[in-house]
């Protein structure tokens, strides 16, 4: 059970004095930073930077909801310990940039020195120590024997045990839980799609960094949720990636980097693929085929008897009587294109002899 309590990942790492001063959500956010910043190599304006997109952060931390993340940075923003600035090439992004303020975190460390220099160490001391230092227990109030005493000890670590042990036990059955889950289909088809989305980032997106195996498990819950609760199947999901990344639907391939993003855009995705996706009027296929202003086909005048040549005419376009110098009549058109429609393959082929 003891080897559950401990982590087989890269942890993360904050000052306790760090996150006293300044809460322990700011805290790992601000560390985090610190060292993303080593990392950066983006100077502006004297200072090192890191930008990101929210959502991308957050794959960082998937022990967090937006929401949280969000509050934090509201957070550091209003203690003055992070600077947000904007210094994207085009004026529509606006991701945000990220600096820490080294000068406030200097001076929120000496407050916090300062304040602890305030306790007196002697505070926890017991009363009443002899000259030699030692504590003489003839002299100890009730109070101070209360604190040295072992059934005092006992009593605490007991309960530390029991919090523990309360502890532990919480974590198997979350663990417990978070297994039988991952083992339904859902999750698995789901974990599939988190994956497939991962790689066809990888693929269109050059120097791609891969999320992590929490960061992937975070995407799979989102898709999950999709799948369990949206109604979505995993044939839909995965449809909808190709989509995004053979052409039609490049635009969102920046947008589309996580799977909650997936999930919350999947009715703006089948919105814009219907209207897409619409059989091409015949209008438009015919200009496609033909062209402007030359004949395509021959018909007969239904009050002379005689052929005409027909032709496409106009922005619209419209058909044309082309040996006549006139449209054709709106009911002959209508016939006409009816026609056209239904024979499209056909006067293609014989189009091509006139």
């Amino acid at each position: 059970m003891g080897t559950k309590l401990l982590i087989d990942e890269y942890p993360l790492m904050v000052l306790p004095s760090l996150a006293e001063a300044i809460g322990l959500n700011e805290a790992i956010l601000l560390q985090q930073i610190h060292y993303w910043l080593h990392k950066s190599g983006k100077i502006r304006d004297g200072r090192e930077w890191i930008f990101n997109k929210h959502e991308e952060f957050i794959e960082q931390f998937p022990f967090w909801s937006e929401r949280t993340f969000k509050r934090v940075v509201s957070s550091l923003v209003k203690k003055k310990l992070i600077i947000v600035g904007h210094y994207n090439k085009n004026k529509w992004d606006r991701t945000n940039w990220y600096t820490i303020d080294r000068d406030e975190l200097d001076r929120i460390s000496a407050k916090a020195k300062k304040d602890s220099a305030k306790l007196s160490p002697r505070e926890s001391e017991p009363k009443n120590k002899n000259k030699s230092g030692t504590i003489d227990k003839d002299r100890l109030s009730p109070s101070d024997e209360d604190r040295l005493s072992p059934s005092l000890y006992t009593e605490t670590t007991q309960r530390l045990q029991e919090n523990t042990s309360s502890v532990a036990t919480k974590v198997d059955d979350e663990n417990s839980k978070q297994i039988e889950k991952e083992n339904t289909k859902s999750f698995k088809d789901a974990m599939a799609v988190a994956e497939y989305l991962a790689n066809r980032l990888s693929g269109s997106i050059e120097n791609y960094k891969m999320p992590s195996e929490a960061g992937m498990k975070k995407w799979a819950r989102d898709i999950d949720r999709a799948i369990r609760i949206d109604n979505r199947t995993k044939e839909q999901l995965l449809d909808v990636i190709d989509w995004i990344h053979d052409g039609e639907g490049s635009f969102w391939i920046a947008n589309i980097k996580s799977g909650k993003k997936l999930r919350d855009q999947f009715d703006t995705f089948t919105a814009q693929r219907t209207v897409r996706e619409k059989p091409v009027d015949i209008r438009t296929r015919a200009v496609e085929a033909f062209g402007i202003g030359k004949v395509f086909m021959h018909a007969q005048d239904t009050s002379t008897g005689k052929p005409v040549n027909i032709c496409l005419f106009g922005d619209y376009p419209n058909l044309y009587y082309y040996n006549r110098n006139k449209f054709v009549e709106k009911d002959t058109a209508a016939k006409l294109w009816k026609y056209i429609e239904q024979n499209f393959d056909k006067i293609v082929a014989q189009s091509k002899e006139l």
